[in-house]
């Protein structure tokens, strides 16, 4: 599910496994959203992508600001089998337009170099940890 993207909006595809979202990267002078078609790497228009179904809205990137030092989040892992509780330390915020903000966190398992960051959006039960807080040393495996 996209959460944020660049516009505000996301386009939802239908799909074999179900639904698929795809951030709406930005409009054309036409007025036509766009998104990233990944088999031609290219912005296309977001209806000529077979499964088109309809936008719908999402947060839209305001601006991203870097943390104070010692806030960390803490959830579930998914991309791990099984899934893993861990902590991770908080770098900077991304925010969106409405004043809502994510952490941002070191993004280990990339295959793209410039992706360095990604949003810990993706963890289950998320929880975020102040600086000078302890975290429950039983709940939580530290990802080394």
């Amino acid at each position: 599910m996209v959460e944020i993207s660049p516009t505000g909006w996301a386009a939802l595809y239908k799909a074999d496994s179900g639904f698929v979202e795809r951030a709406v990267e930005r409009f054309d002078d036409d007025g036509h959203a766009l998104v990233v078609d990944p088999q031609r790497g290219a912005l296309v228009p977001a209806h000529h992508l077979s499964g088109f179904q309809f936008l719908t809205e999402c947060a839209r990137a305001f601006s991203v600001v870097p943390s104070q030092p010692g806030w960390r989040v803490v959830g579930v892992d998914d991309d791990y089998v099984p899934p893993v509780r861990v902590v991770e330390d908080v770098h900077a915020w991304l925010v969106a337009d409405g004043g809502m903000g994510w952490p941002l966190i070191v993004n280990r398992e990339s295959e793209e170099p410039d992706c360095l960051m990604r949003a810990a959006v993706a963890f289950r039960n998320p929880r975020l940890i102040g600086p000078g807080d302890e975290i429950p040393v039983a709940d939580v495996e530290k990802r080394e």
